[in-house]
């Protein structure tokens, strides 16, 4: 991890995890804007529980108020006092408590790879506080590992070498990537050797891709997603939301064809 980050050989492990988790010296050191950093954490090769975010967004409640929540530690009556008017609990499965307290989902939140203010979790404005560390607002469990700078290592050189958006890019990796060599979580080391495995069998598909892709004269903005249908399963990740201040459009391929209004009229079975 040292030599691929441009740190000395003899820097000591612990001392290159310390200074990559600050957010404002990752950023410099990776060649990247913040607004960048925070959409490649949306990603789903980065976050593959980045699908619940948009529904931990609507509760507007820290990671530690979900995590008392299933601890116990603070009351249901507490708890819905906490939420904004009008959410719609259809999104949760009919019951939003029950939704955080499962162990599957709860597991699934308290791992999600994010940008957090140590000093002061609600004080979103000042991003030399920040630093990337897993949600659970454990201090002593939430530092990130060796394996996922090394997936936003590759990722971010794969986008920058590629010319494509982070979403492209994104789209691109989910569909093509072995899913067998994903890092499962059981030891760094084998983690780490996933990761290799999976680039290896990864680049050479894309160039196959890339190939495609000029033989057809397509582009990435129009095409990209419904060339990857011919690969893999169709794209469901993404919303109708609008990244901004680029006007990123993070639109799922499902969404677009299934879920427009159009389709929606017609056959309700799409809702």
């Amino acid at each position: 991890i040292q030599a691929l980050h441009g740190f000395e050989p003899t820097t000591t492990d612990a001392a290159v995890l310390a200074t990559l988790t600050k957010a404002k010296a990752y950023s410099r050191r990776m060649g990247i804007t913040y607004e960048e950093l925070v959409r490649l954490l949306a990603t789903k090769f980065i976050n593959p529980a980045s699908v619940l975010i948009p529904r931990l967004e609507r509760l507007a409640v820290p990671f530690s108020t979900l995590k008392a929540l299933k601890d116990g530690t603070i009351t249901d009556g507490e708890f819905d006092a906490l939420l904004p008017a009008g959410l719609d609990p259809a999104e949760y499965g009919g019951d939003i408590k029950a939704w955080i307290k499962d162990a599957t989902n709860h597991a699934r939140i308290m791992s999600l790879v994010t940008l957090t203010n140590t000093t002061d979790e609600l004080d979103t404005c000042n991003f030399d506080a920040f630093e990337l560390r897993y949600s659970n607002p454990n201090a002593t469990a939430n530092r990130l590992t060796r394996v996922e700078f090394v997936k936003l290592l590759r990722f971010v050189r794969l986008w920058k070498k590629l010319g494509w958006s982070i979403e492209q890019t994104d789209k691109m990796i989910t569909a093509l990537y072995p899913p067998a060599q994903l890092p499962v979580g059981t030891t760094e080391a084998d983690d780490l050797l996933r990761l290799d495995t999976g680039f290896s069998a990864l680049l050479p598909r894309v160039g196959v891709l890339a190939g495609i892709m000029e033989r057809l004269g397509t582009e990435p903005d129009k095409d990209l997603a419904s060339l990857l249908a011919c690969f893999a399963p169709i794209d469901m990740h993404g919303s109708d939301r609008v990244t901004a201040p680029k006007g990123v459009q993070v639109r799922s391929l499902y969404r677009a064809m299934f879920l427009n209004p159009a389709m929606l009229a017609s056959d309700p079975a799409f809702a």
